[in-house]
């Protein structure tokens, strides 16, 4: 193979990686989105879809994946944009922020629990009782 073919084969394996991996980390934050939405709803928002063209063109103007403090009618109301997953909008009132911000703690507080346990798991295997490693040679 000549240079230049290499060159052109090793920038397509480049390019084809990096499309990959920008779509893992797609996936990945669409995953956290659902995430935190499924608390929102657990903690008591509720969800409006942007299903007119002024509620998109609204929606657009809220800062992205983000709770941000309104007024309506002198209460404070919590909204999270989310134009990207659902194309809705989040909305609760001070209740449902408070749930919403000790669910969060105790999801926290729970994966954290859940890596120390794998990690205690990972530590206490004996890899010397399998015999010499790797197995395939």
């Amino acid at each position: 193979m000549t240079g230049s073919i290499r060159t052109r084969i090793l920038w397509a394996l480049v390019l084809v990686a990096a499309a990959a991996a920008i779509g893992g980390c797609a996936a990945m934050r669409e995953r956290e989105v659902r995430d935190l939405e499924d608390l929102l709803a657990a903690s008591g928002f509720v969800m409006k879809p942007a299903d007119t063209p002024d509620r998109a063109a609204n929606l657009q103007s809220l800062p992205p994946h983000r709770l941000v403090l309104q007024q309506r009618d002198g209460q404070p109301y919590y909204v999270y944009a989310d134009p990207d997953v659902c194309r809705c909008v989040w909305a609760g009132d001070q209740k449902a922020f408070a749930q919403f911000q000790q669910m969060r703690i105790q999801k926290q507080i729970a994966d954290e629990q859940l890596a120390a346990a794998q990690a205690y798991r990972d530590a206490a295997f004996n890899w010397n009782l399998w015999g010499p490693w790797p197995w395939w040679r």
